[in-house]
């Protein structure tokens, strides 16, 4: 992966009844579930600057164009023994593009 490396805080609660779910909150009033499916979790779900493009110029006169951030739907999957994951970055209205479809990640339990 290039560049900085980006760091979040996911307080993650599962649930076993039936089903087991992974209840994630990434801030406060935002998270998403994830149910386990074949001995991972899993979601499909759209981050909303989950994409940041740079400012750019433009043509002779180097007019500028700012890049901002912008939402991505990705699929993400989590092993819960091993805590490693991974993230396929699946559509976006950006209008840099996604450079890197596909990430990994690893979760570190905490407490």
């Amino acid at each position: 992966m290039e560049g900085p490396i980006a760091a979040g805080t996911w307080t993650i609660r599962t649930t076993c009844t039936p089903q087991c779910v992974a209840h994630v909150t990434t801030a406060p009033g935002h998270g998403f579930t994830a149910p386990l499916v074949d001995g991972r979790h899993t979601v499909t779900r759209t981050v909303p600057e989950g994409v940041t493009c740079p400012s750019y110029f433009l043509g002779d006169n180097g007019s500028s164009w700012g890049g901002g951030t912008h939402p991505v739907t990705v699929r993400q999957w989590w092993d819960p023994v091993t805590l490693v994951g991974g993230v396929d970055f699946l559509a976006s209205s950006a209008p840099c593009g996604i450079p890197n479809p596909h990430d990994s990640f690893t979760l570190v339990k905490v407490g």
